[in-house]
């Protein structure tokens, strides 16, 4: 089956409360579990560890500062086993996890509270048992974050995100790789116009990085899609821009035996003001085929992954269905990317 992790505010004990869903492989849910406290909690990540999972999100409720990177390891049956807040003064949260060897994971964001500039690139690699082995931060004077991080081979960690123009003018895009210790292996920026950020990463085939996220031209211009393909060193290797007339963004990505799939969230197609937009590339960058899913109102998938005997679920949210405003969204496609 499944494990979702996601926000709701109905109800909840502040203003967002973490909610964990554990759904059967026809997605029946099996149970769910809400955790909150009188301030927001919010979740981004989901990470296998033993038998059950380990959440990030940022916490309002408790900590030291505005908000704090807050870590929640759950068994099989949803039950907490142990919770960690990381934090400063400031504000830090996380935006990615990606799992450790040793079964514990590495969340990925940003922090306010230390580091070189106002907001740095933030890494944290927490052992199984909740503890902190190391606590990371990259950047200059100016703005860094990161958004995604994945697990190397080689026991490393591969983190991409954004980096403020070193003329203090837009954005690019940040790749960062780290050995397991959390030491600085190389960076990169790529910067292809007025603002660029990288929003996701995963492991090619090869060993190189597929990193996606969006790029716009000029100020003023519509989002595009952003796809690099990075060797091991970081080089660029190729790179491709997707897109429409109106703002398109890549949101995640999924290594597959033959190619790649970009999960990304579209203005330009589909019958909706916002839909989900699946697009299976081959190793080249040339698109095998696309699907665009969602109704007549707002719909985002904002996570990919890969099923087990083929196909693959998205993960995101709806307004264009449910019983709110905006409702969790998940779809179970085959290997060609059909319901």
């Amino acid at each position: 089956g499944f494990i979702v992790a996601a926000n709701t505010r109905s109800p909840a004990t502040g203003h967002d409360d973490a909610w964990v869903l554990r759904l059967a492989p026809d997605a029946r849910v099996i149970w769910e579990r809400r955790f909150g406290r009188a301030e927001a909690e919010q979740l981004y990540a989901v990470v296998p560890a033993g038998d059950g999972v380990i959440v990030a999100g940022h916490t309002r409720s408790v900590g030291m500062g505005e908000s704090d990177l807050w870590l929640v390891r759950l068994d099989g049956d949803g039950t907490p086993l142990w919770e960690q807040v990381i934090g400063g003064m400031a504000n830090d949260r996380p935006r990615g996890l990606a799992p450790a060897p040793d079964g514990g994971a590495v969340a990925v964001g940003f922090t306010g509270s230390r580091g070189a500039g106002q907001r740095d690139l933030w890494a944290v690699r927490i052992g199984p048992d909740g503890a902190v082995l190391w606590d990371r931060t990259f950047g200059s004077a100016l703005n860094e974050a990161a958004h995604d991080v994945a697990a190397l081979p080689d026991g490393g960690f591969a983190v991409v995100g954004n980096a403020e123009g070193q003329d203090g003018v837009g954005m690019d895009a940040y790749v960062v790789r780290l050995d397991g210790a959390g030491d600085l292996v190389w960076e990169r920026r790529v910067d292809r116009g007025h603002f660029d950020a990288a929003t996701a990463v995963a492991v090619a085939q090869d060993g190189g990085l597929l990193v996606v996220g969006l790029t716009v031209a000029e100020r003023g211009a519509p989002d595009q899609v952003l796809i690099l393909s990075l060797d091991a060193d970081g080089e660029v290797v190729w790179e491709r821009v997707l897109g429409g007339p109106r703002a398109d963004a890549a949101w995640d990505v999924a290594a597959t035996a033959d190619g790649f799939l970009v999960l990304a969230a579209t203005q330009s197609w589909g019958a909706g003001s916002d839909d989900a937009w699946l697009l299976h590339l081959d190793n080249t960058g040339t698109i095998r085929w696309e699907r665009v899913f969602g109704g007549g109102l707002w719909d985002r998938a904002m996570a990919i992954q890969a099923v087990p005997g083929g196909g693959f679920v998205l993960a995101g949210t709806t307004t264009t269905q449910g019983s709110g405003y905006e409702d969790v969204w998940v779809l179970r496609l085959d290997a060609d990317g059909r319901l």
